[in-house]
């Protein structure tokens, strides 16, 4: 006549650490048994998966979009700008080039200088701009009209050191002839290189 063990004499595993469990000290969750010890570390795992399941990445189209949204936001706050610092130089250029003689060499100087530093503006301001509202809205004005938003690879917030390096990085994805963008087409979180180097993903608001 065959013979059971008693309950209490069954032993399980737990299949986090592996130690022996009694069917008292078993806990199951979803057809898997764990620990005590274990139990917070394997639900905030379960969470975590959750998450990360539930994220949807933006796609390449859609953020050359927001650039470009970006870029006319940033040529608006620019503009006036450029047109205080180059007016004084554009009445004797133009007087000169109708007239058929050369620019005064000095005159031209300056003015080769001032667009120089309009475009060392430019960056800077891009720069700012970026970190700005990554670090405090998670998105910029353009990545908002798409309902995007940078996140850290779990989700949470980005911290103010990835918003300025992310935006720094940027800049040196559009000196790569743009090839640091164009790498979000082929990943498949859709990162750029800014995104692989801050460690950022662009996901859905």
């Amino acid at each position: 006549m065959a013979t059971t063990e008693p309950p209490f004499l069954t032993e399980m595993y737990c299949s986090q650490c592996g130690r022996a469990l009694t069917p008292p000290e078993a806990i199951h969750l979803g057809g898997v048994v764990v620990c005590a010890a274990c139990q917070p570390v394997y639900l905030r795992r379960l969470q975590e998966g959750a998450a990360a399941a539930a994220i949807r990445y933006k796609g390449f189209w859609i953020r050359l979009v927001a650039k470009m949204i970006d870029g006319l936001v940033l040529l608006v706050m620019m503009t006036p700008l450029f047109f205080l610092l180059i007016s004084g130089y554009m009445r004797p250029l133009a007087a000169a080039a109708r007239a058929g003689r050369q620019p005064d060499p000095a005159l031209a100087l300056q003015f080769t200088m001032v667009m120089a530093l309009l475009e060392l503006m430019g960056i800077l301001v891009g720069w700012f701009y970026n970190t700005v509202m990554l670090a405090q809205f998670q998105a910029t004005l353009g990545k908002m009209a798409i309902a995007a938003k940078v996140v850290r690879p779990d989700g949470s917030r980005i911290s103010w050191g990835q918003a300025a390096g992310r935006s720094g990085m940027e800049l040196v994805s559009g000196l790569l002839l743009y090839i640091g963008y164009i790498v979000a087409a082929f990943d498949r979180e859709k990162r750029t290189l800014h995104d692989l180097v801050a460690e950022t993903r662009v996901i859905v608001r």
